[in-house]
């Protein structure tokens, strides 16, 4: 039977990839904010272009409602470039780092690709990875100004979904609870004591996580603060209850003392 080839015709829409790696200047001018492909472009691999992009609108939505329902510090809204900026930085060197490995068919490429198959068949290489591309390993670098605040290992970076306490009643894991974009004051050292207030800051749950079920990282320390979109803003190792909720009372007033005229800044 002879082949033909019938060739490509009346193809609805053409578009054409190429492997140029961009990243604006500054995600913020005032009032003016870029997210997703409008603040970065990436070699399209593993899908990263548009989990960063998700990301952002994440990082920003919670951000841009607490400036716009008046209780966000001044600083707030900085804190999305420095944030982001850092997240897309990474992104950028491991799509360019996948486009020379899916590109090049040297020798040199090939032993490259082979040494890299054997790495990553170990598995926690592998973990590692995979969290890099789906973004799970992105961290929070310190916030400017009246953010910055007591700085532990796990500051800054996301906390995996967690079981809660029992006696815990409109939620039996973490995620649950940042469902609604509000904060979660999370005490680790399975004792839930009374919420503490701060001015203007009534958007924050308080949940008891068992202290058997925390990862690594967090063991030992008493109590923290989840952003919601996930990251931790915030956490103790103090055993006083008094020095927990004093520490927690000047975290709360960190992320949520409202600028001084409620404005969006």
């Amino acid at each position: 039977m002879r082949r033909r080839d019938f060739g490509i015709h009346s193809p609805r829409r053409v578009v054409r990839v190429g492997d140029a790696s961009h990243q604006a200047d500054r995600y913020r001018v005032g009032r003016i904010l870029l997210a997703g492909d409008a603040a970065h472009a990436f070699f399209p691999a593993g899908g990263q272009g548009l989990n960063v992009g998700l990301r952002d609108a994440v990082n920003l939505g919670w951000k841009l409602a607490a400036s716009l329902d008046g209780w966000a510090p001044v600083h707030l809204l900085d804190t999305y470039e420095s944030e982001r900026r850092v997240a897309a930085d990474e992104v950028m060197a491991s799509t360019r780092a996948q486009n020379v490995l899916m590109t090049d068919f040297s020798s040199r490429a090939a032993a490259l690709k082979a040494a890299l198959g054997k790495l990553l068949a170990l598995p926690e290489a592998n973990r590692a990875v995979a969290r890099s591309i789906a973004g799970l390993s992105d961290t929070c670098p310190q916030p400017p100004g009246d953010l910055a605040g007591n700085v532990h290992p796990s500051t800054g970076h996301r906390i995996p979904d967690l079981p809660l306490s029992a006696s815990q009643p409109q939620a039996s894991r973490l995620y649950q609870l940042l469902s609604d974009a509000r904060f979660v004051l999370l005490h680790l050292d399975g004792v839930t004591h009374a919420p503490p207030t701060a001015p203007r800051c009534p958007h924050v749950h308080t949940a008891t996580a068992p202290p058997a079920a925390l990862p690594e990282p967090l063991r030992g320390a008493t109590a923290a603060l989840i952003r919601p979109d996930g990251h931790i803003a915030w956490v103790t190792d103090a055993t006083t209850p008094s020095d927990v909720m004093e520490q927690a009372r000047a975290a709360l007033r960190r992320w949520c003392e409202p600028t001084a005229d409620g404005a969006v800044p």
